[in-house]
């Protein structure tokens, strides 16, 4: 898929953009390749990125020697992280305010009782 995605691009056609250095206010003009233009103008892998930096930032420290117990947490993990962005959505349709709507260690929290706790 990546493949496909990188022959939208021609290789060798680069822009050009203006960057500023530590406060400097000097402008210097950078190339940069196409696929980078690309990609931020359509975003193919945002949701990826938002999702890799979601459990990136709410890893808990877990060893284990076996394979398949890491892939069953992060499974979990996945899981919850969606289900946290699904909720928030879900309250930003509903028109929600932002006092009533939980925050990710909240919504984790509630999430773990009611899973344990048979209500």
């Amino acid at each position: 898929m990546t493949a496909e995605r990188s022959h939208l691009c021609h290789p060798l056609l680069d822009h050009t953009l203006c960057r500023t250095f530590n406060g400097n206010k000097t402008y210097v003009e950078v190339e940069r390749p196409s696929i980078v233009a690309t990609y931020n103008k359509y975003r193919y892998m945002g949701g990826v990125d938002l999702l890799d930096s979601f459990t990136d930032k709410y890893k808990f420290p877990m060893k284990s020697r076996r394979w398949y117990e890491y892939i069953f947490w992060h499974t979990i993990i996945l899981a919850v992280i969606n289900a946290c962005l699904l909720y928030k959505w879900e309250c930003s349709a509903l028109k929600r305010p932002k006092q009533e709507i939980l925050n990710r260690r909240q919504f984790q929290a509630d999430l773990a009782s009611a899973l344990i706790l048979d209500e």
